[in-house]
């Protein structure tokens, strides 16, 4: 643990050096923007004594514990809450978030060996197989900037050593159960379901053939597994409850196989040994050593090598998604394979799974050989010698052309790619060959094959400059948006929304203090996104109570022609492009957030209900367009104020000569509960995404509150599952006790 400590230190360093001249730090993107950007408004609420649950500044509502990717049941995230508030930290910073991410980097790298030493590998051979993983392409590459990938994926080895132990385990007990399910579920909560499901699928499997190899009946392998499973879903119930809710009810509720089918186009495989060649991440990348032990353990460790090599060789068929036919067949077969794009997300199970046959490998050459394995180990080396010089005639003739031919942008790293991948080989035909003529295996040996192991991985996958960056402040303040900040601006940023059309980096209103109609989430509420497209602009506006827009438009003319009065406050720049911050003068100008209904129209349908949203002259304070019928809804006169808020609730005090419907400019979400002169009531949709509850005629008092009845469901099957498992233990102690 103190060596793979010390080479993870110097794999990062300039990330994690004080010395500001050589530091380094991730590269901003959606690492700030989206992930950063939602812990702060997450830290936010934690700082002010709230669980965040509901997040108001982003697509009118969102219902941010219920989206994984927020990790806001991950316990170290909220541990590190807990730190910051007791530290009095004002925000949660990017510091914090990069040492999340680097010491998952090395929670991902000693797991591996973990689980390697408990397959009974040598220890030198375990600790190969954990620079492998640790330090390969997929978690040094695109995850670092991806924490839901990082996190889940840094479990996924811990998962895979729990149950290994409970299949060896001479008895169902519950301490086993107990540290497989908490495996589980910490790479769950780690906030990418996709990874999970592959995590999951392939533990089962490696489950299935650990339990068998351990003389396990079925029976007996069904009842581990079930058991354990039961307490799995038990502690992530807190997550996964409200994110299956959210899931049914959004935009990844039916997608085609045409969107989730992108994958690895056939020639990345290359980039198992080539990186820097095809894209600009390379996760396939294990390097030339690693594949030259995977060899090896093929030649001398099949029995234990061949459910790794058929779970890589599965899961490098799915990766390709749509190029080849594997995905198909998953996709129309296997559950959860309906749900989730990117299938060259993949390349999280071959990495794992080939570093745990290069592990194997190794420990093959630290055995005793016989003169056979001898000359075998000759014949090796000699072949990778002739492939080490090929590929060093590649790239010299490449060189020359180069030379020769006018530069292209990727030759240089082709090249670069191809000296290391010669060096690479060279060295691992130096090294079989010396293992072929050593009597045993030197500990010269093994530090010359990590050293040289370092070197490949660390060339290849240090400093990506896709991946880190020159150190600079994050999420700063947007000098557009000042305007509608400052005291005295034209409306109240704390009661209108704003509409980033182009202007804004994702969430970065937000976390300036103005509330999007919009957002950087991957998951919406599937009305509202649907809203969000068919409603026209100026109509979408008056019914989100939006005051101000940032565009890249000279002016607030709408796509169907419509001109938004408006006037520009400021000017900036956005990714290069002219950018604008208008206000929105449009009539009425008094406060919006709810308002009585004149009239309701019912439609027949979501097609004519936003049909007549695009008639011209549609007035959407004048009528309340409903699908259904409202008992009792007559024509009515009347007015609505806003009398308190807080995150997830209004309190609204309503007057009306007749009963109809109080409409207030919130996205209709399945948690929003009502009352009405404290009576519950009802909830109806109303022009498509929008809050609308019935009122009588007379005075009311209105209360709207965000109870996530889903997330205490799931907190109490999760408090239920931990007090099971501490009766269990007890209960078994106890009768031990007694005999």
């Amino acid at each position: 643990m103190l060596a793979l400590t010390l080479i993870w230190a110097f794999f990062f360093w300039r990330l994690l050096t004080p010395n500001a001249a050589d530091q380094l730090q991730l590269r901003q993107g959606d690492l700030t923007e989206q992930f950063l950007a939602m812990r702060q408004r997450a830290y936010a609420q934690i700082a002010g004594g709230r669980y965040p649950v509901y997040e108001p500044c982003l697509y009118s509502g969102y219902p941010v514990q219920a989206d994984p990717q927020t990790q806001l049941t991950y316990p170290p995230q909220l541990g590190m809450f807990a730190l910051g508030r007791a530290l009095g930290w004002p925000t949660y910073p990017l510091g914090a978030l990069e040492w999340e991410i680097l010491a998952h980097a090395w929670w991902a790298a000693a797991g591996m060996y973990a689980l390697l030493r408990t397959l009974n590998l040598r220890r030198r051979a375990s600790f190969f197989g954990a620079i492998v993983f640790g330090f390969g392409g997929f978690m040094t590459g695109y995850v670092l900037l991806q924490i839901a990938l990082q996190f889940t994926a840094a479990w996924a080895p811990w998962m895979l050593w729990a149950l290994l132990r409970l299949a060896r385990s001479p008895r169902l007990a519950p301490g086993s159960v107990a540290l497989a399910a908490g495996a589980a579920a910490m790479s769950f909560l780690g906030g990418n379901a996709q990874l999970f499901l592959y995590a999951a699928y392939m533990s089962i499997f490696a489950f299935v053939v650990w339990s068998r190899a351990a003389g396990l009946s079925w029976r007996g392998l069904v009842l581990r597994g079930g058991v354990t499973g039961l307490a799995s879903l038990g502690l992530i119930a807190p997550s996964l409850i409200p994110a299956a809710l959210f899931a049914a009810s959004s935009t990844r509720a039916a997608v085609s196989y045409n969107f989730l089918s992108g994958g690895f186009p056939l020639n990345d495989i290359v980039s198992l040994v080539l990186p820097k060649v095809t894209a600009v991440w390379w996760p396939l990348h294990v390097g030339a050593l690693a594949l030259v032990a995977v060899a090896t353990a093929l030649r001398w460790r099949w029995r234990d090598a061949r459910l790794w090599i058929l779970i890589a060789a599965g899961a490098l068929l799915l990766s390709f998604g749509d190029h080849a036919i594997g995905f198909e067949m998953a996709y129309l077969t296997v559950p959860g394979y309906g749900q989730f794009r990117q299938q060259e997300r993949h390349a999280f199970v071959i990495a794992l799974a080939l570093s745990i046959v290069a592990a194997q490998g190794v420990d093959a050459l630290l055995a005793d050989l016989p003169l056979r394995g001898r000359a075998w180990l000759k014949g090796v080396s000699r072949t990778i010698a002739v492939l080490a010089l090929v590929a060093g005639a590649i790239s010299v003739a490449a060189a020359v052309l180069v030379r020769l031919a006018p530069t292209n942008p990727a030759a240089t790293p082709m090249l670069e790619s191809i000296a290391m991948l010669t060096i690479s080989l060279l060295a691992a035909a130096g090294l079989w060959r010396w293992r072929a003529t050593a009597v045993a295996a030197p500990a010269l040996f093994v530090g010359v094959l990590l050293f040289t192991l370092m070197i490949e991985l660390g060339t290849a996958n240090r400093n990506n400059p896709e991946t880190v960056q020159k150190p600079a402040p994050a999420l700063e303040a947007i000098p557009l948006l000042q305007p509608a900040l400052a005291v005295g601006a034209p409306y109240d940023a704390r009661q209108v929304r704003i509409n980033n059309h182009y202007g804004l980096p994702l969430n970065g209103a937000c976390v300036n203090g103005l509330s999007e109609i919009a957002g950087g989430s991957p998951i919406v509420d599937r009305a509202y996104a649907e809203f969000l497209k068919r409603v026209p602009e100026d109509v979408a506006a008056k019914l989100l109570n939006v005051r101000y827009a940032v565009t890249w438009r000279g002016g607030m003319t709408t796509e169907q022609g419509a001109q938004i009065p408006a006037r520009a406050l400021a000017t900036g720049k956005f990714q290069g492009n002219d950018a604008r911050l208008f206000a929105l003068d449009w009539e009425p100008r008094q406060d919006l957030r709810a308002w009585v209904a004149p009239r309701m129209t019912i439609q027949p349908g979501l097609d004519a209900l936003y049909a007549r949203m695009a008639t011209p002259g549609f007035d959407p304070f004048s009528e309340a367009l409903v699908t259904e019928p409202v008992a009792g809804a007559a024509p009515a006169r009347g007015a609505a104020a806003v009398e308190g808020t807080a995150t997830g609730y209004y309190k609204i005090r309503a007057s009306t000569d007749a009963p109809t419907l109080l409409v207030v400019s919130e996205s209709l979400l399945r948690n929003w509960k009502a009352t009405v002169n404290g009576a519950p009531s009802p909830i109806v949709r109303v022009d498509g995404a929008l809050i609308g509850v019935p009122i009588r005629s007379g005075e009311s008092t209105v209360e709207l509150s965000y109870r996530p009845d889903d997330l205490y469901i799931g907190l109490a099957l999760c408090g239920a599952t931990m007090i099971a498992l501490c009766v269990w233990r007890l209960a078994l102690a106890g009768r031990r006790a007694r005999e």
